[in-house]
């Protein structure tokens, strides 16, 4: 699904609408249809690995653990080759430390790194972003 002149267009369940999304429209140089994926061994992370694959892309998965740990350059590394960057990455359960570095802190520091780098970036927000219920689980 995607928003365009102000609607959304479009049936994503299968992230069709992500790929269509990441297709170069304005020139430019998307370094060989090459994307790092943040996430890829999650729920969405899986689906959007296969449908990048199945739409001509390279999808390189970025590698499990705590990034927010990584300093800048390794950071420049990582997103080295990349045309564009897809973060599915995110927490729904764990403290507020935790949650906060998963989806605010990761988040920050690969903008960073894909501003440094020229790279456009899709985020997938997490439903942690929106509280939680009173049963204490993410809304």
């Amino acid at each position: 699904m995607s928003f365009r002149d102000g609607h959304w267009q479009g049936d994503n369940t299968d992230g069709s609408g992500l790929v269509r999304d990441l297709r170069d429209r304005r020139g430019l140089d998307l370094h060989g249809r090459r994307v790092l994926l943040l996430g890829a061994g999650g729920f969405l992370g899986g689906h959007l690995a296969g449908a990048l694959q199945a739409g001509g892309w390279t999808v390189r998965a970025a590698p499990r653990g705590d990034l927010s740990t990584l300093p800048p350059d390794a950071w420049d590394d990582l997103l080295g080759g990349a045309g564009a960057v897809v973060n599915a990455a995110g927490r729904t359960a764990g403290t507020l430390p935790e949650l906060t570095r998963a989806n605010v802190l990761l988040p920050a520091l690969l903008l960073d790194a894909a501003g440094r780098a020229g790279t456009r970036v899709v985020h997938l927000a997490s439903a942690a972003e929106y509280g939680r219920t009173p049963e204490g689980r993410a809304a």
